[in-house]
């Protein structure tokens, strides 16, 4: 069986919970933590369906060319058109 990286922790009191969502829990791990939703709210059947870091740098990697194609290809362009515009005769 496959396990999750989520976890629900439940409290007595508003006080507490409030308390332990503001606690940094470890000072190495980027741990997230927030107010939990009604359990009617939660899709439980995509709770696990996070992407992996691999797709995750895939999508940054993607992203992050397309911003670069654009810089390259536009904007880089746009100013030289800009810059010769200018120019006296």
């Amino acid at each position: 069986e496959d396990f999750c990286n989520a976890a629900f922790v439940t409290f007595k009191s508003i006080k507490r919970a409030t308390v332990c969502s503001v606690t940094r829990l470890v000072q190495e791990e980027n741990w997230e933590t927030s107010p939990a939703t009604m359990p009617s709210d939660i899709i439980w059947s995509n709770l696990c369906s996070v992407k992996p870091d691999g797709i995750k740098s895939n999508i940054e990697l993607g992203v992050n060319s397309a911003l670069a194609g654009l810089i390259i290809f536009w904007a880089i362009p746009m100013a030289f058109g800009g810059a010769l515009s200018n120019l006296e005769q």
